[in-house]
């Protein structure tokens, strides 16, 4: 199993190749164009059984493999999950909902929730439409195609006023799911945006 163990940016949780310095190191990605989201941590590197691992808990109908993981989740981030943190997962289209039975997200924060203490919200953030599969596209366009993905629900919009959040997502690729989710969640109102992922796709990895 690739864990993340090695030096890891703090902003995007990105392995940092060849780093000894552990404390505050940035990649250069966040360097150069800083995340909206205050700080990040990734369980894995996405290669190997980690990949396989979680294309079985999103494609093939195996929700329970979403415990172990979520443990080590809240272990890596222990300094950010507090009993005053909402946790919230990034929500999929109900198109998508029905095609799994399951956000597979939304599991994976039940049980980050349950071994931390943090207050889980599930229903904050909707997506109200279907955007297209993002691997064939670049980083650029994902960015574009992701920018309008979002939106509060807006039963829970006093819910979030300055409130300390970590959003939860399974993979971290360029970022541009976490952005969009973290850019409405701040212009709702929410306080500091904290992110968690369970793995995360690097050059190096």
């Amino acid at each position: 199993m690739p864990f993340n163990t090695d030096c890891a940016c703090v902003r995007c949780g990105a392995s940092l190749i060849g780093v000894m310095e552990t404390a505050g190191a940035e990649c250069d990605d966040c360097m150069q164009t800083p995340p909206p989201w205050a700080e990040g941590r990734a369980v894995f590197r996405y290669q190997g059984l980690v990949r396989k691992m979680i294309l079985e808990l999103k494609h093939g109908d195996q929700p329970e493999l979403a415990a172990l993981a979520a443990a080590w989740m809240a272990q890596i981030a222990a300094n950010m999950l507090t009993e005053k943190t909402l946790i919230v997962p990034i929500p999929v289209h109900w198109q998508r909902f029905l095609q799994r039975k399951y956000n597979q997200v939304e599991v994976l924060a039940k049980h980050v929730a349950k071994h931390s203490g943090a207050e889980l919200k599930p229903d904050i953030l909707r997506r109200p439409r279907k955007t297209v599969p993002l691997k064939a596209v670049n980083r650029s366009e994902r960015f574009s195609i992701l920018e309008s993905a979002f939106e509060i629900n807006p039963d829970k919009a006093q819910e979030i006023q300055e409130r300390k959040m970590v959003l939860i997502d399974d993979v971290m690729t360029s970022g541009a799911t976490l952005s969009a989710a973290t850019q409405t969640l701040q212009h709702a109102g929410a306080g500091d945006i904290s992110v968690l992922v369970l793995a995360r796709v690097t050059e190096n990895a």
